[in-house]
């Protein structure tokens, strides 16, 4: 794992680029790839040094578009890989989703960054912006002046660290705080 990040093989493994991908399990056969280049080269050399050859990837697709995967290798012939793949797959699902969410807990209780707080206003005014109004059409609906939405916006823009509307809206979506 020490080389694999050091040498930021995350960028160049197939594997890990099909289960971005894909939402279901699948095994995967490292003679089965070809290498693109010289990254990919070496990285299938040294999984090669390492007896990797076979295995199964469970891909695990997280709010707030994060992505994490369970890999697991096997030393079995390739032709038993599927029939086991088959009969361990519900708890390969279950073990990457518990091991996902104990690390994710984790890696949240370590963020000491202050939760987001939005007032109304600025929730009320991101929620019509996701339903499509322009400044002009919140300020009628809410009979506050434009310039008084787009104080709000740009308020709310700042306090969840975006430049424009549609990634605010999303990530205001996002993180449940309001709902179109």
């Amino acid at each position: 794992m020490t080389r694999y990040m050091r040498k930021q093989y995350r960028f160049v493994d197939p594997i890990l680029v099909k289960s971005t991908t894909s939402f279901l399990p699948f095994t995967w056969d490292m003679s089965a790839f070809v290498a693109e280049n010289d990254a990919q080269r070496d990285m299938f050399k040294v999984a090669t040094d390492f007896n990797i050859a076979r295995g199964i990837t469970v891909p695990i697709h997280n709010p707030g578009l994060r992505h994490s995967s369970l890999h697991v290798t096997a030393d079995i012939p390739a032709k038993d890989l599927s029939r086991t793949a088959r009969e361990l797959e519900n708890s390969l699902i279950l073990i990457g989703i518990f091991l996902n969410a104990t690390v994710s807990e984790k890696i949240l209780a370590r963020d000491v960054s202050p939760p987001i707080k939005l007032t109304a206003r600025e929730k009320e005014c991101l929620l019509w912006t996701a339903r499509g109004k322009t400044t002009w059409d919140i300020s009628q609906i809410l009979k506050i002046a434009e310039s008084t939405v787009l104080t709000h916006i740009t308020k709310s823009m700042a306090k969840l660290g975006v430049y424009n509307r549609p990634h605010a809206v999303v990530k205001t979506i996002m993180m449940g705080l309001i709902v179109p």
